[in-house]
């Protein structure tokens, strides 16, 4: 017992530096220099008794001032307009935010490795939870078993999981059969496209977490939020915001006579009036993924010919 104790406050102290070192790496290129004030021109009037002292010494620059009753000499730095000073502060925040970005980013990378490597050896700590990122569902829609574990699911647990999701799959194959639409720009090319279903998304959503929290209880739900959702909305539509997009395209690369098929798959969502999000990804394969099986009977032959059976 008393090994395995020290063998967990190893491994906590290892993480803990990992991140320090982290911090200080992302942090390095600042400098406390830059919160100086600019250096400013300071001048003095001399004084009547002081007009004819001594000669300067040898080598000295004097920079002689001509004394004006009620003038003041201005600053440098209150040179500087403010629009200038508004510039170099929205500098200094994006580079802040661009590190503290690269550093969740290694964070989470980090977090993400002790699960790969530690599993099983120490539980992570409550706070923790929401700085890892994993994806809830593997290849044909099942529950990810890295999930499964992270939470102490057990058989039964898992086979609810699935049956919920399966159910939420389904509802969503309905949607999209109700409102997809085909065309065909030109000969070799198809598009796909599913717009936004914000109504029948937010009904989905709703029964689908019910469901889950029903067999997951609202502690283990709630951290299964904190490490699945991203995933989750990304799998369905995010939950109806989002409209999808799916080109499917016959190319040919180098020499190969025989064609392949270029696929373009992307989901935008809209933000604002002129403000929206496009995630695409863009790929040549010669057989069709299995994720777009759904999809073939709308799909023309010489696109289904690449479908593995």
């Amino acid at each position: 017992m008393e090994s395995l104790r020290t063998y967990i406050v190893v491994v906590v102290v290892v993480t803990v530096a990992l991140f320090a070192a982290l911090l200080v790496q992302s942090t390095g290129g600042f400098s406390l220099s830059r919160l100086e004030p600019r250096t400013s021109m300071r001048a003095c009037a001399p004084s009547p008794a002081n007009n004819t002292s001594a000669e300067p010494a040898e080598g000295e620059i004097v920079t002689t001032v001509s004394s004006v009753s009620g003038s003041r000499f201005t600053p440098l730095n209150s040179l500087v307009s403010d629009d200038e000073r508004m510039s170099d502060l929205a500098e200094q925040n994006r580079r802040l935010r661009s590190a503290n970005q690269v550093l969740e980013e290694r964070l989470s990378a980090i977090l993400n490795w002790i699960l790969v490597n530690f599993r099983g050896k120490f539980p992570l700590p409550e706070s923790l939870f929401g700085r890892v990122r994993i994806n809830p569902l593997m290849d044909g829609e099942l529950v990810n078993p890295e999930v499964a574990e992270l939470l102490k699911m057990t058989h039964d647990e898992e086979e609810r999981m699935n049956d919920a999701f399966a159910f939420a799959f389904d509802y969503l194959r309905e949607i999209e059969a109700a409102i997809l639409t085909v065309s065909n720009p030109k000969p070799g090319k198809v598009i796909l496209h599913i717009p936004a279903f914000h109504e029948d998304g937010a009904f989905l959503k709703e029964d689908l977490y019910r469901a889950l929290e029903a067999t997951l209880g609202q502690s283990r739900f709630g951290r299964f939020l904190a490490v699945a959702e991203d995933g989750l909305k990304e799998n369905f539509y995010q939950f109806g915001e989002a409209s999808r997009t799916m080109v499917f395209e016959l190319t040919y690369v180098g020499n190969d006579p025989r064609p392949q098929l270029l696929i373009k798959d992307g989901y935008v969502v809209e933000i604002g009036p002129d403000t929206r999000s496009v995630t695409a990804v863009e790929s040549v394969v010669t057989n069709l993924p299995a994720k777009y099986a759904a999809y073939m009977g709308w799909l023309p032959e010489y696109v289904n010919d690449h479908a593995v059976d």
